[in-house]
């Protein structure tokens, strides 16, 4: 029989995100005396000791330690508002990395009792404002941040969270300003760079987004975020060999979900399926509530002639999908996983629905729009799929990614297909 089609991977893992760096406690504020004829100097340990590790955390495990010593500090001492800010946005960030309501309900209870206890704390606004921005509020999360450095312009944490708020909401400018500004006042720590990488990958400026995680790496060579984040970013930039050895270097430190699907997503476009096959099982077994690595998984198994337990694939990628895209229908990428995996699937309602919505949203990026041209090619809608395309083209999607593309091979041969490509440069 005639070869198939190679089909492309349905998504590059996102990079790890600000979310993962904008922690509300990097400077160490000193407190009020917690009571009177009360030494606080446990109390101020254990809150510096959870400071430190939400400075450096890059694991789950390291948010709960922080929780941990927050938690003993507001334990003794209930009116220390600048612990119970700092444990709020700990709980946000271990919310962030599982979405378990539970850890949601803890971050609003901190924070509503640091707001209490002082109404005007840049901790408390800061960590408000990280929990907004989780939940994909980027605008009122801004407002937060910059009630949180007009009381604080020290906190650099409060400029990083800043600029990532917007990022999402289009405000290049300000944006860069705000994460130079963290940079300025904190130079030393790897996490600003990252988030200096993360705001230029989300604006296609590939090659300063590289230059931002490899001054991250120099800061902390040990750091798996930024090993996975420098990988990430080759492969949006269509350098897939580039890509092998940082994510390599990422799995070695850390072993995580998205550093094995975005491997498995390198060897693909290789042309190497059984090892991308390989590193998609991996992802999917350490966190089997990914959708992106299932629906990857099922492209890959696909190719080696496994269409039964593609299919299986597939219909563990879709609800997972759904499930996010409405946990956070304001955000263009779970809109955009969940129309693809419906595309593949051969739900056509579903996919254009999806592709329709993602071209509503803010914030929509070049991903976005590559995103909704290969749903609509799947779904027959060749103009639709030509409007998208270009608009990915003129955000800075990488040339290679739409040449390697199958999905939008059928468009190849038009003249318009050609300026695309132009344009993509």
């Amino acid at each position: 029989p005639a070869p198939r089609p190679r089909r492309r991977p349905l998504a590059i893992g996102l990079s790890v995100l600000a979310a993962a760096i904008a922690v509300g406690a990097l400077a160490v504020p000193w407190f009020r005396q917690a009571s009177a004829g009360r030494t606080p100097s446990d109390i101020r340990a254990w809150y510096e000791r959870g400071t430190h590790y939400m400075e450096e955390h890059q694991t789950e495990a390291e948010v709960n330690e922080a929780i941990r010593l927050f938690t003993r500090a507001v334990g003794k001492e209930p009116g220390f508002a600048e612990a119970q800010a700092a444990l709020g946005n700990a709980w946000w960030e271990r919310y962030r990395l599982t979405h378990k309501n539970l850890y949601k309900e803890e971050a609003q209870r901190a924070v509503e009792a640091a707001l209490k206890l002082s109404p005007d704390l840049p901790l408390a606004h800061n960590a408000a404002g990280y929990g907004l921005l989780v939940e994909g509020d980027a605008d009122r999360a801004r407002d937060e941040f910059l009630e949180a450095t007009r009381g604080d312009a020290s906190l650099a944490s409060a400029w990083a969270n800043l600029g990532q708020a917007c990022a999402r909401l289009g405000r290049y400018d300000e944006g860069l300003e705000a994460i130079r500004t963290a940079i300025r006042l904190r130079p030393d720590k790897f996490r600003y760079q990252v988030s200096l990488g993360v705001f230029f990958e989300r604006f296609s400026e590939y090659k300063s987004a590289r230059n931002a995680y490899r001054k991250a790496i120099d800061l902390k060579p040990d750091s798996w975020i930024a090993w996975s984040n420098l990988g990430a970013v080759d492969l949006r930039s269509g350098n897939f060999e580039a890509a092998v050895p940082s994510l390599l270097r990422a799995a070695e430190i850390e072993e995580t979900a998205d550093v094995h699907s975005n491997l498995g997503t390198a060897y693909y476009y290789l042309g190497k399926l059984p090892e991308a096959v390989e590193h998609y099982r991996r992802a999917v077994e350490l966190d089997p509530g990914k959708s992106v690595a299932w629906a990857n998984l099922g492209d890959a198994l696909r190719e080696v002639g496994n269409d039964s337990e593609a299919r299986d694939a597939y219909s563990k990628a879709i609800p997972l999908a759904r499930a996010a895209a409405e946990k956070e229908p304001a955000l263009p990428v779970p809109h955009a996983r969940l129309g693809l995996y419906c595309a593949r699937a051969g739900e056509s309602e579903c996919a254009l629905a999806e592709a329709s919505r993602l071209e509503e949203l803010d914030g929509a990026t070049a991903d976005t729009y590559l995103n909704a041209a290969v749903i609509y090619c799947v779904a027959g809608r060749r103009e639709a799929a030509f409007g998208a395309l270009e608009k990915a083209a003129r955000l800075g999607i990488a040339r290679a990614r739409i040449e390697k593309d199958p999905d939008l091979s059928s468009l190849a041969g038009d003249p318009r297909f050609e300026r695309i490509l132009a344009l993509a440069g």
